[in-house]
């Protein structure tokens, strides 16, 4: 809708159906997903289909800030590379018991 108004659907705009995290459109149409959206999943259907490509389209684009959060290395701020290395020995404490157990049920490993 470019007019700048709501949608004429009672279906919730999708920058508004999760204001604490995105849920897809593909959770929102699904009953099955906890994101479930009934009001949208009811009309969606019978929207025009220019209303929902730019549904599609909003979509698209949230999942990409998503999926490319962290990948372009820019940071607003300097970071000194060695700030992004560091593991306290307790977590490696933490997963010793996992690796030990993994270690264990490879072919050809040695016990302790």
């Amino acid at each position: 809708n470019h007019s700048g108004s709501p949608p004429a659907t009672t279906a919730t705009p999708p920058t508004q159906a999760a204001t604490a995290r995105f849920v897809s459109l593909a959770d929102r149409l699904n009953p099955n997903r906890p994101g479930f959206d009934p009001a949208l999943r009811s009309v969606w259907r019978s929207m025009p289909k220019a209303e929902r490509r730019e549904i599609v389209a909003e979509d698209a684009r949230r999942i990409a800030l998503v999926t490319g959060r962290g990948s372009d290395g820019a940071l607003p701020f300097v970071a000194d590379p060695d700030d992004h290395c560091e593991t306290s020995p307790t977590a490696f404490a933490h997963l010793a018991p996992l690796l030990d157990a993994l270690i264990t049920g490879l072919p050809g490993a040695k016990s302790k």
